[in-house]
């Protein structure tokens, strides 16, 4: 099990959530580290730490209530 999987599991996501969640981390580092490759971002993103992964559920909910909000 990846630390994604058990970030979102520690947090009772539902599995669409989490979707979304890995999905966003993968889109927010490949434009920090300016990559395109999917494979190569879905490999980075699994092994982001648990201190990183904290951070990007922050951003993600602070973008998403910035979105629902506008």
């Amino acid at each position: 099990m990846n630390n994604v999987t058990k970030f979102c599991l520690n947090k009772h996501m539902s599995k669409h959530l989490q979707d979304a969640f890995f999905a966003y981390c993968r889109s927010t580092y490949s434009q920090k580290f300016h990559l395109r490759n999917e494979e190569t971002m879905k490999f980075a993103v699994r092994k982001l730490s648990e201190e990183e992964l904290e951070e990007a559920w922050q951003d993600f909910v602070r973008d998403m209530k910035d979105f629902l909000t506008k």
